[in-house]
């Protein structure tokens, strides 16, 4: 789609065919269907199979549900602060630090 070989609207080949094509399974196959269309990238159409969405939304791949900026959440999460901490001697040696300096 991004490379040009199907363009909005364009009907996306069976599962079947896309597993054999790429030598994966069609569980990765339905996967990464999923994906697209919740990225809105595809749309299912009922007996047909996928087709190109007209018009993609732009997010970024693997993104589910409401963008942050339309729900007001941030995209990322804080996990900690990092320390700075003086390794044992031996340790800033190997690692050519200071004796007594921060890692």
């Amino acid at each position: 789609m991004t490379g040009g070989e199907f363009g909005p609207g364009d009907l996306l080949p069976s599962g079947r065919d896309l597993a054999e094509e790429w030598d994966v399974s069609r569980a990765t196959v339905v996967k990464a269907m999923d994906v697209l269309r919740a990225d809105g990238v595809v749309v299912a159409r009922q007996g047909a199979g996928f087709v190109v969405a007209e018009q993609p939304l732009a997010r970024p791949a693997g993104r589910r549900g409401p963008g942050a900026r339309t729900t007001g959440a941030t995209a990322y999460r804080i996990l900690g602060t990092p320390a700075e901490e003086v390794p044992p001697a031996d340790v800033a040696a190997a690692l050519g630090l200071p004796d007594d300096g921060p890692a």
